[in-house]
C-alpha cells in the first residue's frame, strides 16, 4: 500500500465503506446459544443451537432466532444451506451471523452459504483469519452493518439480494467478485480497499449512497444497472479500471475517480450514461470509446487540482454527447477522435489542451465556440 495513499480527505471517503468492515470485525466475539432445528443433508438430523460449530454439510428446517453474539461457526469447506429460512439476529448494532473458520496450513475450500436470509446482525459473515473462500448463493442480507465482510477474503456473490445494510459487501485486501445480483437501498453497497480486486458482472445497484467504491485494486464493471445511487462507482488508484456496457441512470454521480498516480489508465467501453448528475468526474488518465451521453447536467469534466499534474490523458473515441448540460470539458491534456456534441445546453467540447485526431462533430450547443482545441464539423 502505498505511504501516500491516505494524504488527500478524498482517499479516507473512498475508504470508508472497507474501513467500516474491518472496525466492524473487531466487535466479533463468541458465541451463546438458543435452541433451533436443522437437518444435515449428508447425515442424520441433528439439532442445532444459536452458538453451534458446523462440521458438515447441513440443511435449516426451520427459521433460527439468536440473540447473539454469534449464530453459527462453520468449518472450512462446508455448506450450509438455510433451505430458503432466515437466520436472524438481535439487530444492527450486535452479533455475527456466520463466523467462517479458516485454516491457513493447508489449501482453503470454499465454504458455502446459500438460498436464505440473514438479517438483523453487526455482520452477516466474518472468519476467524484472512485467507478464507466464500460463495454466497441465493442469500439475502438486509438490516447488518457490516454484511458479507472481512479481511483478506475472498468472495463470490451470486443471485443474491443485499438492502437496507450500512455496508453491504467487502472490505481491506480482499478479492470480491458479484455476479448477477442486487443491492437496493445501502449506505455503501460494495467497497474494496488497499488491495485486492472488484469484478461485477449482470448486476443492479439502486437507490445506494455509494454503489461501489475501491481504493488501490483492480477493478472490471460490466453489464452491470446503476441507478438513483447517489455515487454509483467512487475509484481511488483502482490501477486501470475497466467498464464495459453498463447503463448508469439517474446517479447524483456516474463515474467519479480522484487524483494520484496510476497503474494504468482507465477503459471505459460502450456504456449509457443517461439523466446523471455529473456523469464522469476525471481525475486520472482514460481512455472512452463508443459511450453515449445523454440529458446529464455534465458528460465528462476533467480539471486538474493543484498539485504537479502526473501526466494524464484523456482519449475520446467515438462517443456521443447530447441534451446535457456540458457535454466535454476537459483542462487536462486530452486526444479526441469522432466526437460528437449536438444539442447541449452548455458547451459542446472544451478541450484547449486537446490533439485533434479528426471527425469531430458539434452544433446546437449552448455555448460559443462550439468547440475549443479542435476542429468540428457541424454536420
Amino acid at each position: 500500500m502505498r505511504a501516500s495513499s491516505l494524504s488527500r480527505p478524498a482517499a479516507i471517503a473512498l475508504l470508508a465503506p472497507a474501513v467500516l468492515f474491518s472496525a466492524l470485525l473487531l466487535s466479533s466475539v463468541s458465541a451463546t446459544a438458543s435452541p433451533a432445528t436443522a437437518s444435515p443433508t449428508s447425515s442424520a438430523a441433528a439439532r442445532i443451537t444459536c452458538g453451534s460449530t458446523i462440521a458438515a454439510d447441513v440443511r435449516l428446517s426451520t427459521d433460527l432466532t439468536c440473540p447473539g453474539p454469534t449464530g453459527l461457526t462453520l468449518a472450512s469447506g462446508v455448506t450450509l444451506d438455510l433451505g430458503g429460512h432466515v437466520l436472524r439476529g438481535p439487530g444492527s448494532t450486535a452479533g455475527t451471523a456466520l463466523v467462517v473458520e479458516v485454516d491457513n496450513s493447508t489449501a482453503v475450500p470454499t465454504t458455502t452459504i446459500r438460498n436464505g436470509t440473514i438479517t438483523g446482525w453487526s455482520l452477516a459473515v466474518d472468519t476467524t483469519d484472512s485467507g478464507a473462500n466464500i460463495l454466497a448463493r441465493q442469500v439475502r442480507v438486509s438490516h447488518t452493518a457490516g454484511g458479507l465482510s472481512g479481511i483478506g477474503v475472498t468472495y463470490t456473490v451470486r443471485n443474491s439480494r443485499l438492502t437496507d445494510n450500512t455496508a453491504a459487501a467487502g472490505g481491506l485486501y480482499s478479492f470480491v467478485t458479484v455476479i448477477d445480483s442486487t443491492f437496493v437501498n445501502n449506505a455503501n453497497a460494495l467497497g474494496v480497499g488497499g488491495g485486492g480486486s472488484i469484478s461485477v458482472s449482470g448486476s443492479v445497484f439502486r437507490d445506494n449512497g455509494t454503489a461501489v467504491s475501491c481504493s488501490e485494486v483492480a477493478m472490471a464493471v460490466t453489464r452491470t444497472t446503476f441507478l438513483r445511487n447517489k455515487r454509483a462507482i467512487e475509484a481511488w488508484w483502482c490501477e486501470g479500471a475497466k467498464l464495459t456496457a453498463n447503463a448508469f441512470t439517474g446517479n447524483t454521480s456516474g463515474y467519479r475517480t480522484e487524483w494520484g498516480p496510476s497503474d494504468g489508465r482507465d477503459v471505459l467501453l460502450k456504456n449509457r450514461f443517461l439523466n446523471n448528475g455529473t456523469a464522469i468526474d476525471a481525475k486520472n488518465s482514460m481512455y472512452l470509446k463508443s459511450n453515449t451521453f445523454v440529458g446529464n447536467k455534465t458528460g465528462i469534466t476533467a480539471i486538474p487540482y493543484e498539485e504537479p499534474l502526473y501526466n494524464e490523458m484523456i482519449e475520446l473515441d467515438s462517443n456521443t454527447f447530447t441534451h446535457n448540460g456540458d457535454a466535454v470539458y476537459i483542462e487536462w491534456p486530452s486526444r479526441l477522435r469522432a466526437t460528437s456534441a449536438i444539442g447541449n445546453t452548455g458547451y459542446g467540447i472544451f478541450a484547449p489542451h486537446a490533439t485533434d485526431l479528426g471527425g469531430n462533430i458539434a452544433r446546437g450547443n449552448g455555448t460559443q465556440p462550439q468547440c475549443t482545441g479542435v476542429s468540428c464539423q457541424a454536420r
